[in-house]
């Protein structure tokens, strides 16, 4: 039998032997745990390993031993089985490891820190006495903020300002504050700290705030209509109305876009908030012309080539603002442009320099004097087309070939047996042929000119063909024209010589804009082409589609279209509309801004291409002037609802019929605060002034061009501006025929003449022009210059003049000068006008009482620190409420935005 070992020992070892055995088996107890951590902080977002370390009463480390992980305060952070910490919050968490077998415990402290702090303030500076509402963020280590953080507020300057424990900051006294939020992580341990600058101005007469700015670009805008059409080659260049109420200058060839320009962009040191007029050629270059936001004009021509990846080549940058809009033909396949700046055309030559064409008052050989260049083009063989008058307004057609000028045609000329009354500028289709749209009182046609002798292409009342409307072109032996048919439509054709095909079919001449011919049997066409909005198609053999379409995503990242006519000069502060000049009505409301109307939206008889002129009164009611599919109407925003007061192709008065509106200024609509309209309208007598009121609105004749002034002998040649005061009488002012301007006042009884160029004011100056006229309650209020810019206010039968260029205010800034001719006032007779001071441009109002009032200064910071480089138009409210537009300086850039003023008491 086999011994064991405790066979072998003594017996009183044996003894004890079952004693020792015992304690050995107690080694695996567990007597302490400790909690190990890589560092004693996790970040909000991420993960951080703990070990818990069990050990015996030797401190021998124990293994498999069955924990279990607790923490403090589950808003803080989360902990798994496996000791894993995730980050929720900052603040130190208590983490516990207890051994599941014995309840044995190990704590340790583990601090969650935040990914980073930071403050948001609605502005960075604070008028004395006022309060700022400022707000701290934490955020985790991945940017996204984290809710519910407690924060501590200090500011550095007592003096300067103060702050509440929930961040609200009250401006003391005037200097610069620093302001720190800080995350207390405990007693003796890191604070984790925000700060901002905050600057107390001086309490002035009115709170400002900032409602739209051109640093308000989005990502994800798409268009909405075009307004700017030009195509060549496989090239379309188009301005389009965008999503967000910018425009977008975008360049289409094949299945690609590209993003050339964007309102609220720099071009040159300045804010792009308007592009007027583009063309291209074959190579994919693009000139454009774009108007900057300035006291008066600021017009930049600017060429964008292919080669350079369309970067910007300023060819000239003028605030006397001559010149033309560019036809789309305007670059040839050379990189050449013809335009027109002031009285003169010219060729801008690839390297930079200019050749003069022709001015006004030139006599080509053989030709009349040149009264006006109306249009001109550049043609794929080395040539300008011009369009001119004569002194008696007859039409005189030129060719340039780059060294000569050589009379193609003239209005009168014989054409296949029938003498021309009109005619437009022609196109050449091939080397020395040209075909233009020709005609008289009875007869279209498009003709062909070639080697000086005409031919028909299309003529009314032959092979089917109605009477020839606008929209030709050809190239490559296609010809393209828009004629009526004999079913009431009006067709796009395309003819060859042999056989003639129809693209299209509308039910009105206004559906064409224009149509260019792209190459082989290709065009472009424009125009709303039976949609509701302008579009652009392109028809190739039997196929058409749709180019730059409405819904169409742009790439970059547009701004509003903003500039100081976005400013109705009425305005009711508790519900403001501004306009854009991307065809945009935005409401701005103490909960924010929301579209009223953009391109694509319903009005009453349609759906809105573009905006016209736009008035405003003080009780948020509009009228304005649109396109709504191809044609003109005028509209009223009353009550909230819109409604339709006069169409084209409508009767005013029972033997007057409307031919259109003016679109392209403010200046010719006008609204009082009972709702009704004065407006300019183009009828079949001529532009008038007609006046509607009542639901449906009831037209009373007021004058029209070229009518004579009772008692003055005065003869209207054209109507400049318009108002309207709550007594339902009209104020404007006109050109006359013997050269000078007048200011008018028709009060339901007839017109009269209330000052004219030429006459003295009070003071015995001599007036030299009249600029701008605005209504306020009874009275009149008129922009005059005499040597001097002039205030004046006239309620009908005097005159006084409110302020002048050298006016010390009664707040004792004096007035260097008028900035632009903008001026607005309100029914009690506040008068708010921008002009330029010793510190700056500067807002000004004068008050009915006499007393003169600052809205904003140069000398002075703006609501988000900026400062005023420029001021510009504004709208006033009853009570004396204003929304101004400025250019600033905000951190290191230009910016141009719209402000609300509010007096401070």
């Amino acid at each position: 039998m086999k011994q064991t070992l405790t066979s072998k020992l003594p017996l009183a070892l044996v003894a004890v032997a079952p004693i020792l055995l015992a304690q050995r088996s107690d080694h695996g107890a567990t007597a302490h745990i400790d909690v190990l951590a890589p560092g004693n902080f996790v970040l909000a977002a991420r993960a951080l390993q703990l070990t818990a370390q069990p050990t015996n009463q030797f401190g021998a480390i124990l293994r498999g031993k069955n924990i279990a992980w607790q923490i403090s305060d589950s808003t803080r952070a989360a902990i798994d089985n496996t000791g894993l910490l995730f980050g929720l919050a900052p603040g130190p968490v208590n983490v516990t490891a207890t051994d599941q077998d014995s309840g044995v415990s190990g704590v340790t402290m583990v601090y969650v820190y935040p990914g980073g702090v930071s403050i948001s303030a609605g502005s960075t500076s604070v008028q004395v006495g006022d309060t700022l509402s400022l707000a701290a963020q934490a955020q985790d280590a991945d940017g996204k903020p984290i809710p519910g953080v407690p924060f501590e507020w200090f500011t550095d300057v007592a003096a300067v300002a103060k702050i509440s424990a929930d961040g609200v900051l009250t401006g003391v006294a005037e200097g610069l504050a620093t302001v720190t939020a800080a995350i207390d992580m405990g007693p003796g341990f890191e604070r984790f700290t925000a700060f901002r600058a905050i600057q107390v101005v001086h309490r002035g007469a009115f709170r400002l705030k900032t409602l739209l700015s051109s640093d308000s670009a989005a990502a994800g805008t798409t268009t909405l209509a075009p307004t700017v059409v030009s195509a060549a080659g496989g090239y379309v260049g188009a301005v389009t109305s965008t999503s967000n109420g910018g425009q977008t200058l975008l360049l289409s060839h094949g299945n690609s876009v590209q993003t050339i320009a964007f309102t609220g962009s720099t071009l040159n040191g300045h804010i792009v908030i308007r592009f007027d007029s583009v063309s291209v050629n074959g190579q994919g270059d693009v000139l454009a012309l774009a108007d900057a936001q300035a006291d008066w004009c600021e017009q930049l021509l600017v060429l964008f080539t292919a080669a350079s990846k369309w970067s910007p080549t300023i060819l000239d940058d003028t605030t006397r603002c001559g010149y033309w809009l560019l036809p789309p033909k305007a670059l040839d396949k050379h990189g050449g442009s013809v335009f027109r700046y002031s009285n003169t055309l010219y060729y801008g030559k690839p390297d930079g320099t200019r050749q003069a064409i022709l001015s006004v008052g030139d006599q080509p050989t053989g030709a009349d004097v040149v009264n006006n260049i109306s249009n001109w083009s550049a043609t794929p063989f080395d040539k300008v087309l011009i369009e001119t008058q004569n002194p008696s307004g007859r039409s005189i057609y030129y060719v340039w070939d780059g060294t000569q000028i050589k009379k193609l045609f003239a209005v009168g000329d014989e054409v296949a047996n029938y003498e021309s009354q009109w005619a437009r500028l022609p196109q050449e289709i091939s080397a020395g042929e040209y075909i233009t749209r020709i005609g008289g009182q009875n007869w279209s046609s498009l003709s062909r000119l070639k080697n000086g002798v005409w031919s028909m292409v299309a003529m009314n009342g032959q092979n089917g063909v109605g009477w020839v409307q606008d929209g030709f072109d050809g190239a490559d032996g296609y010809i393209f024209f828009f004629a009526d048919d004999n079913t009431g439509h009006t067709l796009l054709r395309r003819t060859n010589g042999a056989t003639t095909d129809t693209l299209g079919s509308y039910p009105s001449w206004r559906e064409l804009s224009q149509v260019t011919a792209t190459g082989g049997d290709s065009a472009v066409a424009y125009g709303t082409l039976g949609g509701p909005v302008p579009q652009i198609v392109s028809f190739s053999g039997t196929s058409s589609r749709a180019l730059l379409a409405t819904g169409a995503a742009i790439p970059g990242a547009p701004a509003p279209a903003l500039a100081q006519r976005s400013i109705p000069k009425g305005i009711n502060p508790s519900s403001t509309i501004l306009r854009t000049i991307g065809d945009t009505l935005l409401q701005v409301t103490p909960s924010g801004v929301a579209t009223l109307l953009k391109p694509g939206g319903t009005l009453p008889n349609g759906s809105l291409a573009s905006l016209g002129g736009l008035a405003a009164n003080r009780l948020g009611d509009l009228a304005f002037t649109a396109q709504h599919g191809p044609k003109t109407a005028l509209y009223a925003y009353l009550g909230g609802e819109f409604q339709l007061v006069a169409d084209t192709d409508d009767t005013l008065l029972s033997n007057t019929q409307v031919y259109g509106f003016p679109t392209y200024t403010d200046t010719l609509v006008a609204l009082n605060n009972l709702g009704h309209i004065a407006a300019l309208v183009n009828t079949s007598a001529g532009n008038s002034i007609f006046f509607f009121s009542g639901t449906p609105a009831v037209p009373k004749y007021v004058i029209r061009q070229g009518a004579s002034v009772p008692g003055s002998g005065a003869v209207i040649n054209g109507i400049n501006a318009l108002a309207i005061d709550d007594n339902d009488r009209i104020a404007f002012i006109a050109n006359l025929a013997n050269g000078k301007t007048g200011l008018f006042l028709w009060d339901q009884s007839g017109v009269r003449e209330l000052v004219e160029t030429g006459q003295a004011d009070p003071a015995g100056r001599l007036y030299q022009g009249l600029y701008n006229v605005q209504a306020g309650g009874g009275q009149f209020y008129v922009r005059a210059y005499s040597g001097i810019n002039e205030l004046l206010a006239l309620d009908g039968a005097t005159v006084n003049i409110l302020a002048y260029d050298g006016y010390v205010a009664t707040f004792g800034t004096a007035m260097k000068y008028h900035l632009g001719q903008e001026l607005t006032s309100n029914s009690r007779g506040d008068v708010a006008f921008p002009v330029y001071t010793a510190s700056g441009a500067a807002l000004f109002v004068h008050r009915a009482d006499g007393t003169d009032t600052l809205v904003a200064i140069g000398s002075q910071r703006g609501p988000d620190g900026e400062w005023f480089l420029d001021i510009f138009g504004a709208g006033i409210g009853e009570h004396g409420d204003i929304v101004f537009s400025a250019l600033g300086w905000a951190a290191d850039h230009s910016r141009l935005a719209l402000y609300q003023a509010t007096p401070s008491n």
